[in-house]
């Protein structure tokens, strides 16, 4: 065969195998809820691109087929030429040249190059090679089936049965509202509110609980002047009650009943305040919030107490809270800190109970996960001991320093990027 011709059908087999590869990425790579988008949207093509992906032990018997046999006669091709340059008698070097150039053009341009633009392009590539493909994939179809069949034999006992994937993953679904929010389809609050509710159903109750040092209790033989004094300073509407011990909770005082009681002058100030308390609702402290939250609505209560594995008192949780989780922390009365107060460009007071996942999606402080919830509890590891006001860790290029203290509790922390 003439040496250019061999030439222009190695350049034109090696433009097929890379086909074939990019072809196989692009497909792989899309997204089946953007391709049913499209669907909807009428776009040409669209549904002849989701048929092919639909089945993709066919398409891949396909491409493979056709990228081996595209391969196949690449190296053949670069063999006779490369032997038939070298003269006779030396066959074995040829050989060896041969094989060592072909497989370092196709890994380069025919695999890595190719499979890298349609990585990066999924969607223009299938929809640009979809009818070609169409066309190889009716050329290769007795042998494509053969393959397909053969294949679907030989790994029959390394299969197992699996139920219907769900037509949109989660990871999907987290995808195109990054997307969204990226390219401004989705504003920045919406986006974070869905992201926020996928994380939803993976907390327990423990991590978002108001802990059980930070409860504002209340003695069963209150009376109605005691409870007020403990009232006045506090933001709570909802109070446990307890006797004895705080372990032993026996109800919940509403500040709403206790007022209503005062307007129509069924209360006075020496007089108990308990038998106006409500039923208390006890969840373990492990229970998913959001089977948390359907069991509240369910029950049609605002607050539940939150049980250890012991029996105690681990904490309580609000409805307030559980939706906090979504829609950002929710801060109604005047005089109450925010959790996340700027103080220059570099500088931000943040609460020491704001969890380390919340803080670092929200102030991106690449914070280690460990045996803590919150940016309090990752100080007193760093630390190993409760500080006192003006101790700082420094982590990361970020500087954390303990700027308010209550007894041996952290309440706020000064962040600082260095």
């Amino acid at each position: 065969m003439d040496t250019q011709i061999t030439i222009v059908l190695l350049v034109v087999f090696l433009g097929i195998s890379a086909f074939f590869s990019s072809s196989e990425t692009a497909f792989f790579a899309l997204q089946r809820v953007r391709i049913q988008h499209l669907v909807a949207s009428g776009l040409a093509r669209a549904e002849r691109v989701q048929r092919m992906k639909e089945d993709p032990e066919r398409f891949l018997a396909t491409v493979l087929l056709g990228n081996n046999l595209v391969n196949v006669a690449l190296t053949a091709l670069a063999t006779s030429l490369i032997i038939s340059s070298l003269g006779e008698g030396r066959q074995e070097i040829g050989i060896a040249i041969a094989t060592a150039a072909v497989t370092i053009v196709i890994v380069i341009f025919g695999e890595a190059v190719p499979k890298t633009i349609a990585a990066r392009h999924p969607e223009r590539l299938a929809f640009l090679f979809i009818r070609p493909l169409e066309i190889i994939e009716k050329v290769l179809l007795p042998l494509a089936t053969v393959l397909h069949r053969v294949s679907g034999v030989l790994a029959r006992p390394f299969s197992q049965e699996r139920p219907a994937a769900a037509s949109v993953s989660e990871e999907e679904l987290r995808m195109l509202v990054t997307i969204g929010e990226r390219e401004g389809a989705v504003e920045q609050t919406q986006a974070q509110i869905i992201l926020k509710a996928f994380r939803f159903g993976d907390l327990r109750a423990q991590e978002v609980m108001t802990p059980r040092t930070e409860i504002v209790w209340v003695h069963k033989d209150a009376t109605l002047a005691e409870f007020l004094q403990i009232y006045a300073p506090e933001t709570h509407t909802r109070f446990p009650v307890f006797e004895s011990e705080q372990d032993n909770v026996i109800g919940m005082l509403y500040i709403k009943d206790v007022m209503k009681a005062l307007s129509d002058g069924k209360l006075r100030d020496d007089d108990p305040v308990t038998p106006l308390m409500r039923t208390a609702l006890f969840y373990p402290e492990t229970k998913p919030v959001d089977d948390l939250f359907v069991g509240m609505r369910g029950e049609g209560t605002q607050i539940v107490m939150l049980v250890d594995e012991f029996g105690g008192i681990a904490g309580l949780l609000t409805l307030k809270q559980i939706v906090g989780e979504i829609v950002g922390r929710i801060t109604e009365e005047e005089g109450t800190a925010p959790d996340v107060e700027t103080i220059d460009d570099q500088t931000l007071q943040v609460d020491a109970s704001m969890r380390v996942d919340e803080a670092n999606e929200r102030l991106q402080l690449g914070l280690p996960d460990g045996d803590y919830e919150t940016l309090a509890g990752f100080l007193l590891a760093k630390l190993g001991h409760v500080p006192h006001e003006g101790e700082q860790v420094r982590y990361n290029g970020l500087r954390l320093v303990v700027s308010e203290m209550k007894g041996v509790k952290i309440e706020r922390i000064l962040v600082t990027r260095w």
